[in-house]
């Protein structure tokens, strides 16, 4: 699973805005990232700001602001 798609689930399962380190710890809690790599925190916040900068109209994430990143909407 990518960090994007990892990232989704997380905050599907929560149903609020968390810190991009808090996703990531949850996701390697639960095994949905196939690669973590040395910095996975870093990639997280790259991955959720490229989102949201490539295609604000189509990506499901909002930045919350201070490393806090939610969905659009909730389930």
């Amino acid at each position: 699973m990518t960090f994007v798609e990892a990232a989704v689930a997380v905050l599907r399962q929560h149903g609020r805005p968390l810190h991009y380190k808090k996703l990531v710890e949850m996701a390697l809690r639960q095994q949905l990232l196939t690669h973590a790599g040395r910095t996975p925190e870093e990639t997280m916040q790259t991955q959720l700001a490229l989102a949201i900068k490539r295609a604000p109209d189509r990506t499901p994430f909002v930045d919350a602001g201070n490393g806090l990143y939610g969905l659009k909407s909730y389930p």
